[in-house]
């Protein structure tokens, strides 16, 4: 069995092989702020978390946080700062002088997250529409893969989905039981197509629209916070459960980083690494190789991109 474990680099990757600017391209880590925060100006919880790290700003704070993340020494980052935004979730609360409103927290996650990657992918590399969507690295991945091996997807769009739609297959979302034939697709840091509610909650088809969901639904991912643990979120701990007692023969990391944010991801890998006798990493940067190495302490496979493992394999 091959494990798949697809990371923003993935879709990153799709991006600049369709030929997107710069402004369009999916974010990753390292610019997620700068590429989802156009129209966006979370200013007090910005305000706050500059200060707690001992930084003074003027009268735009997320300025100030864009030109301090730009360098890596100054310790200011997106993973920090929902970090903070998370501690303070309950302390920053419109919702509790306007009752039926969303909290400044629950707007964050909107307006900071949902709504730019969804209009960003819409402008994008979805402008055609999700039937239109070719996805041609998304797709060739996809159709390598067959229902006897699992996907573990920590993005929150769904371009993998929709590429494995392009090549051939049915997707079922653990921890549904997959119908014959399907491909398992595990996405325990939610989805844009992940609704939540009190009653419950549920993946739909690998399609999305950029409103909040009305009658008590509300959108599902978890941000990408410093020392985020799946167990923090039932939902997540649902959905890893499934993986973790996995035995891959083959694990194929594509467009993972591995960063400061991912010690669940990273005892994960590290769990199901023992068990596998191949790991196959799909990244251009080299210090995210050499992160591989030294978390799973054993030769590592190294591949540029999807294009070179492909050719591989």
């Amino acid at each position: 069995m091959r494990l798949l474990v697809v990371g923003a680099g993935a879709s990153y990757a799709e991006g600049k092989e369709a030929g997107l600017p710069e402004d369009l391209l999916p974010p990753l880590i390292s610019n997620f702020a700068r590429q989802t925060w156009g129209d966006y100006n979370p200013h007090e919880f910005i305000s706050g978390y500059l200060r707690r790290h001992g930084f003074r700003h003027g009268r735009d704070a997320r300025e100030a946080f864009l030109v301090l993340e730009a360098d890596p020494r100054n310790g200011i980052n997106i993973e920090s700062f929902f970090q903070y935004a998370y501690e303070h979730r309950q302390q920053r609360s419109y919702a509790s002088a306007h009752p039926g409103s969303v909290s400044d927290y629950e707007n964050l996650l909107h307006h900071g997250i949902f709504r730019p990657l969804t209009e960003k992918l819409c402008a994008g590399l979805l402008a055609d529409g999700v039937d239109g969507a070719r996805l041609p690295a998304h797709a060739a991945m996809a159709s390598r893969f067959t229902p006897d091996d699992l996907v573990l997807n920590l993005n929150y769009d769904t371009l993998f989905e929709l590429g494995a739609e392009v090549a051939g297959h049915s997707v079922c979302f653990l921890p549904n039981t997959p119908l014959a034939g399907q491909l398992r697709v595990a996405k325990p840091h939610g989805s844009i197509n992940c609704l939540v509610s009190e009653n419950g909650w549920t993946f739909f088809k690998p399609y999305f629209n950029t409103i909040l969901p009305a009658g008590g639904w509300g959108n599902f991912f978890v941000p990408p916070r410093r020392g985020k643990k799946f167990s923090d979120e039932q939902i997540s701990e649902r959905i890893v459960s499934v993986v973790r007692d996995q035995r891959p023969d083959e694990i194929v990391f594509w467009g993972i980083g591995l960063t400061s944010s991912d010690a669940d991801v990273a005892e994960l890998m590290r769990e199901l690494a023992s068990r596998a006798g191949i790991l196959d990493f799909l990244n251009p940067n080299d210090d995210a190789h050499q992160r591989a190495v030294d978390l799973f302490g054993r030769p590592v496979r190294r591949f540029r991109d999807h294009r070179h493992w492909l050719n591989a394999s």
